[in-house]
């Protein structure tokens, strides 16, 4: 039941994009009312210079009703092979990368990604880094087809904002926390060994000095 809820969920979210205009490359909101799911809304952009027939992509994000978060790809490609991913490029630099991995609709012409697919982490760095980049290339990926285009970042952070709201601030924290927990167990856990290490040094100083005397 919980699954054809979602898939509902997804269809409706992907019916109301395709609603949207493609002409705007500008990251803006979208908002229905729907009589099974309530209030709808939705932060888009619309991707540029990609691949004949997929030359203008859609990504999205929204917030579902239990609050979680999930990523929208359309008119990308089709996700008919495996391995469908998005590459994100922030500023142009090779080095500032980011991967996603996608699960495809029924039809396989819409990817999802998101915390419900796998990529907890990845999603949190995601929304940050288009809410702070200055542009983005992204590379669509599956192992028989690929599409690179472009998507503007500009009024990204209020978009996102206003559809996320601080759900991934405190996701972040929350990983952040987490790993500093980690890190300070891992940290406790060498300051013992090292301990342990001197302790069993000084012992063995200690055998050497008594085997001196005695032979001595």
């Amino acid at each position: 039941i919980i699954k054809n809820i979602m898939k509902k969920l997804l269809l409706l979210t992907a019916l109301l994009i395709f609603n949207f205009s493609l002409h705007s490359q500008k990251w803006e909101v979208k908002t229905q009312n729907d009589a099974f799911s309530g209030k709808v809304s939705v932060a888009y952009t619309v991707g540029y210079d990609g691949r004949f027939p997929y030359k203008n992509p859609i990504i999205a994000f929204r917030r579902s009703n239990d609050g979680s978060v999930y990523g929208i790809i359309s008119n990308a490609g089709s996700l008919v092979c495996d391995g469908g991913s998005l590459t994100f490029a922030f500023n142009g630099k090779f080095e500032d990368k980011l991967q996603v991995y996608l699960s495809s609709s029924k039809d396989n012409d819409i990817g999802y990604f998101g915390e419900s697919y796998g990529d907890n982490k990845k999603i949190i760095q995601l929304v940050d880094k288009l809410k702070s980049s200055n542009y983005s290339e992204v590379r669509f990926d599956t192992d028989c087809s690929s599409n690179r285009f472009k998507i503007s970042l500009s009024g990204s952070t209020k978009a996102l904002n206003e559809v996320i709201g601080d759900y991934y601030i405190i996701k972040r924290d929350s990983v952040l926390a987490t790993e500093k927990v980690i890190q300070d167990k891992q940290n406790l856990l060498k300051l013992e060994l090292a301990e342990q290490k001197k302790k069993q040094d000084l012992l063995k100083l200690e055998l050497a000095e008594q085997k001196k005397k005695q032979a001595e």
